[in-house]
């Protein structure tokens, strides 16, 4: 992970509740227009970056277990972001 990730000066940081209906996939895509001052319909396909099935179901719960500890580091929209497991949000300038 680059060190930027590491130094938590997130230019941008929102918290994902796991007892909501909305999905961290919705929440993040929801946290980037507001950081950048769009409207999410505006944003690229987050699929162009990441796979969102698969970021959305990495840190959910199970119905046997809690979340898996770690984090996420990629590109989204030129900026990079970082997805914690306990569902924080960091998007970097």
């Amino acid at each position: 992970m680059e060190s930027i990730a590491a130094s938590g000066d997130a230019s941008y940081s929102n918290d994902h509740d796991w007892t909501t209906v909305d999905g961290l996939v919705q929440v993040l895509i929801e946290a980037m227009a507001e950081f950048t001052g769009t409207e999410w319909t505006d944003l690229p396909p987050l699929y162009d970056y990441i796979d969102p099935e698969a970021l959305e179901h990495l840190f959910s719960p199970t119905k046997t277990s809690t979340r898996v500890d770690g984090g996420v580091f990629f590109h989204y929209n030129g900026y990079p972001v970082v997805v914690h497991s306990n569902g924080r949000i960091e998007i970097y300038d």
